[in-house]
């Protein structure tokens, strides 16, 4: 008896690291999809600034 709840224990203990596991690579992604989803708005804002200085009604036209 005591070794099947023991057994049991382990299976389920095996089962919450991998999940846990999981959950931590799912925030590492996201942390990192984050970062380039930031690099690519500075990309952009730099595009819109250098589209400005060369013809400001473009710029706002892009811009909305």
């Amino acid at each position: 008896m005591l070794d099947q709840e023991k057994e049991d224990l382990e299976r389920e203990l095996v089962t919450l690291r991998s999940r846990a596991g999981a959950r931590d690579e799912l925030v590492a992604e996201n942390e990192r999809l984050l970062a380039e989803r930031e690099a690519i708005r500075i990309k952009v804002q730099r595009i819109l600034e250098k589209i400005d200085a060369v013809d400001p009604e473009i710029a706002e036209a892009i811009s909305g």
